[in-house]
């Protein structure tokens, strides 16, 4: 035997001493690693009370959102169910054969999907030519309700005027275009004027008894003046009576027929669907200038009550550049089992000129006769003047004589 071999021969047990101890290391290692594997699972396996909840939460909903979506199914199913019934029954009447009574466990009674498909297309157009028919009710009422909405803020917009004229003074109210809007502005303007008849007596201060004929003017605003006339008649006879014999006479005055202009009875089919006593006019004074007066007469036992108001404009006629407010109260009431009494109000406000009220100043150099002296004064006088004939005219008429 060499020298290596015995060498190796010496050395061979040491190895396997040497191996079989790293053997024995190797198995320690692997049993630690599996001992921390399964600590590490087992504190993965620890559940978290708040992560349950969550989970326990999550699942409730999930059956919630089930439920729902089952119970829309169901109902859903039932609304069709409902339908075919439904068109089944319009079928069976259009087709004149009696309607058979649907079996649920006799398919042949159901009805086929050409039939409801003719059925839903029928419904169809009819819906459409229903939905056209809103729209176009819709669109008519929305101009209605522009052309109301354009004359109710027309009728807010007023001058700081002192009190009481502001109640029923310079009302520069515009009649909308629009027919139903129209017919809303001549309705509600008249029933307006009416609901402020007593307003309107209080204010021209009639006297307590006896015939009176009389103008006088009254400072409405800064600069301003407005003309009142006023006339009252005593009748020694019943209310019936006196009514038949000035009746005709109030509608002559306020239809216009006493005045050098012309008036054009307008919207005759509005004013009849409204009231048979009620009366829409237009009188051209001037280039710019035209009347638009709307007059009605309102009963009732004890008292009959005629009115007459102007609109500032008129949607279908040309624009006002001038105008001059001008409003009538004839009041004919009962004193007593054969007396009646008339009182008449006729009120024209101040000049107005392109949606302005002037002053007395502005408006002196428009009087016919105008006076040397220039003053507030004088300037009320000449107004006066200038109505005193027509007044005294109409005081004759009225007074039967």
């Amino acid at each position: 035997m060499t020298s290596k071999s015995r060498l190796g021969a010496k050395l061979s047990p040491t190895s396997d001493v040497i191996g079989s101890k790293r053997g024995i290391s190797a198995n320690k290692i692997h049993l630690a690693r599996k001992t921390i594997a399964k600590r590490a699972m087992a504190a993965e396996t620890v559940v978290d009370p708040t992560v349950d909840r969550r989970l326990e939460h999550q699942r409730l909903r999930n059956r919630m959102k089930q439920r729902r979506h089952k119970a829309r199914y169901v109902s859903e199913r039932q609304i069709l169910e409902q339908q075919i019934e439904e068109l089944s029954l319009v079928l069976a009447k259009r087709s004149g054969a009696p309607r058979a009574t649907v079996d649920e466990s006799d398919e042949s009674s159901a009805l086929s999907w050409q039939d409801v498909a003719t059925a839903l297309s029928d419904a169809r157009l009819e819906a459409m030519t229903t939905l056209e028919t809103l729209q176009k009710q819709h669109a008519k009422l929305q101009k209605t309700f522009v052309g109301a909405l354009s004359m109710a803020t027309t009728l807010s917009r007023r001058d700081n005027l002192t009190m009481p004229a502001r109640h029923f003074a310079f009302l520069d109210a515009t009649l909308a275009a629009d027919p139903a809007a129209r017919r809303l502005g001549m309705d509600w303007f008249s029933q307006h004027l009416y609901h402020n008849t007593d307003l309107m007596m209080q204010y021209a201060a009639f006297s307590p008894v006896g015939n009176e004929v009389k103008s006088l003017t009254r400072d409405c605003g800064p600069d301003q003046l407005d003309l009142l006339s006023r006339i009252q008649i005593d009748y020694n006879m019943p209310l019936e009576s006196a009514n038949a014999a000035v009746n005709g006479r109030l509608w002559s005055i306020f239809r216009g027929e006493v005045l050098p202009f012309y008036s054009e009875y307008l919207d005759q089919d509005i004013t009849a669907s409204i009231d048979a006593k009620l009366l829409y006019r237009r009188m051209v004074l001037s280039a710019g200038e035209a009347n638009f007066n709307i007059s009605r007469e309102f009963s009732t036992p004890d008292r009959i009550v005629f009115v007459m108001g102007s609109f500032a404009h008129d949607e279908r006629q040309a624009r006002n550049e001038t105008w001059i407010p001008t409003m009538i109260w004839a009041v004919l009431e009962r004193r007593g089992p054969t007396t009646s009494r008339l009182r008449m109000v006729l009120y024209n406000g101040p000049l107005s000129v392109r949606g302005c009220f002037t002053t007395w100043q502005e408006e002196f150099a428009e009087l016919l006769s105008p006076p040397e002296e220039r003053s507030i004064e004088s300037f009320g006088e000449s107004l006066q003047a200038q109505t005193r004939a027509n007044i005294l005219e109409k005081f004759s008429t009225l007074s039967l004589n």
